[in-house]
């Protein structure tokens, strides 16, 4: 038989939860490792990464989603609990 490879959908973390120290990653273009710095007064984090990682998927090392690094003119970030309060429950 032939390997398939299988993809699971990752969970969803609490930025509530993190700590100042841990690490965090921005899975993009590269993949950048962080220390989380607490969160700002936008209940958001500051991230340091480059326009190509705009769009990149924010992971603590635990592998869980804490949200997308977005890309306009400075960098800024969308927290994984906005993202799913603004989609329709099914």
């Amino acid at each position: 038989g032939k390997d398939k490879a299988s993809f699971s959908v990752p969970a969803f973390g609490d930025l509530e939860q993190m700590k100042v120290g841990q690490k965090v990653l921005v899975v993009g273009s590269t993949v950048i490792s962080s220390f989380f710095e607490g969160l700002n007064e936008g209940g958001k984090i500051d991230l340091n990464v480059t326009k190509p990682n705009g769009g990149a998927i924010v992971i603590n090392l635990d592998g869980e989603v804490l949200g997308i690094a977005l890309s306009s003119e400075t960098i800024s970030f969308a927290p994984i609990k906005s993202i799913t309060d603004a989609l329709p429950n099914s």
